[in-house]
Parts: structure tokens; C-alpha cells; sequence
């Protein structure tokens, strides 16, 4: 039996494929999936549901803040009819009272500045005690009432009575009251302004002698006469 010295076998090498490529994988997991359907664990379903469950519109927020919105309209127009009302009730009377005091402060100035600056020769030009004459028309004194007249105008403003030194931010009075039972009057009887124009005008009175009770009976008389019934005969 020959033997070829120059015969050798050849054995093929084994051929190797190169891996799949991530996108390929891929591919065909979903090929895979439009024929079985994706199991609930899949990545790809799992991702799909939560997104299409985010972008839900849902109901709760909006109406917590519709609601919300309500209640706070409907709470606050209550609490400004109520506590409105009250502030008015519990002010009014206290401003009234104020106010009566004021305006008698004022009036009472005001009408001594006039009689002094009207000018009127029968009377005599002073009195002997050192007093004003009303009617002498003495330039001087005019002036002096005149300014009197302006900063009691000023100081028994509004903003001045009822001024930060004397109520805090509560609408309470901040300076001392002795309650007498007097209700509103025992608070304006200790007003620091009212008291002082009071002291200033109860001097001006006596300087010029006048009888403030003539006003008062002068009052009660007309207000007698306004009760008499009219005679329609």
C-alpha cells in the first residue's frame, strides 16, 4: 500500500458568528412580543403603563382646589359681616361720645374768639380783674384766640385723638381709665387730649366770665319747646 508522504487531511476550523448587536436582541424581543404578548414583569410594558398612568388627568387636585377656594370665600364674607358689625356696635358709641366732648371743646373756642373779635364800642375796652372783654375787638387778643383756635382744631383731629399713643392696634385705650360705671364717658374723661383742652377751655371762660349754663338751660328749654304740641287751629 502506497503512502503519500505529501497527502495531508485538512480540517475546516469552526466558524464563529459574530454576537448579536443590542438593537438586534431588541428586535426581536419585540417581534416576540407581537406574537406572545409581554409579561406584566417586561421592562418595556411595565415603562408604557406608568407613563400612560402619569399623564392621566386626575380630579383630586382640582377639586380639593375648588373647593378650597370655596370654603375660604364663604368663611371670610361671614367672618366680615360678623365681626363688621360687632366693630360698628362696640365703636359707634365710643366715637359719639368722643365726639360730643370735641365738638363742645371747639364750639366753646370758637365762639369766644368771635364775641372778642367782634368789635363793639358800648362795651367797655377791659375789666377791672384783668379779664377780656367780649366785644372789644383787641387785636392782640384776636390773634392769641385765633391760634388757640387752630392747634385745638389740629391736636382734636381723627388721627390725632385716636392715635397710636394713645389706642394699640387692638382698638384698646394704652393710657390709664378709672370706671366709674360711666361706660363710653369714663374712657373720654381720661383722654390725655381731652382732658388738657378741657383744662384750656375752662380757663378761657373764666377770662371772659361766661356762663356755660346759660347754654344748658338754653338747651332744655328748646328741646322743651320742640315736645309742646302745635296748635293747628
Amino acid at each position: 500500500m502506497f503512502h503519500d508522504d505529501s497527502f495531508h487531511p485538512s480540517y475546516s476550523q469552526p466558524r464563529h458568528s459574530p454576537p448579536p448587536s443590542p438593537t438586534t436582541r431588541q428586535d426581536e424581543a419585540n417581534n416576540l412580543d407581537d406574537v406572545f404578548g409581554s409579561a406584566p414583569s417586561s421592562p418595556t410594558l411595565s415603562y408604557a403603563t406608568r407613563s400612560t398612568r402619569n399623564d392621566e388627568p386626575s380630579e383630586v387636585p382640582r377639586l380639593r382646589s375648588a373647593h378650597s377656594t370655596a370654603g375660604y370665600r364663604d368663611g371670610l364674607t361671614n367672618a366680615k359681616g360678623t365681626t363688621i358689625q360687632e366693630g360698628f356696635d362696640e365703636g359707634y358709641g365710643l366715637g359719639a361720645t368722643m365726639g360730643l366732648r370735641i365738638g363742645s371743646i371747639l364750639g366753646t373756642l370758637e365762639g369766644i374768639w368771635a364775641a372778642v373779635a367782634k368789635p363793639d364800642t358800648s362795651r367797655a375796652p377791659a375789666l377791672d380783674d384783668g379779664g377780656v372783654r367780649i366785644g372789644t375787638g383787641a387785636q392782640p387778643e384776636t390773634e392769641r384766640l385765633k391760634a388757640l383756635v387752630a392747634k385745638a382744631r389740629s391736636d382734636l383731629r381723627t388721627e390725632g385723638v385716636f392715635g397710636r399713643q394713645y389706642w394699640g392696634e387692638d382698638g384698646i385705650w394704652v393710657y390709664d381709665v378709672q370706671e366709674g360705671g360711666g361706660g363710653w364717658k369714663d374712657v373720654v374723661d381720661a383722654h390725655p387730649l381731652i382732658q388738657s383742652w378741657e383744662a384750656v377751655v375752662a380757663e378761657e371762660v373764666a377770662k371772659v366770665h361766661l356762663d356755660t349754663g346759660v347754654m344748658d338751660r338754653t338747651e332744655v328749654k328748646r328741646l322743651g319747646e320742640d315736645d309742646e304740641p302745635v296748635n293747628r287751629s
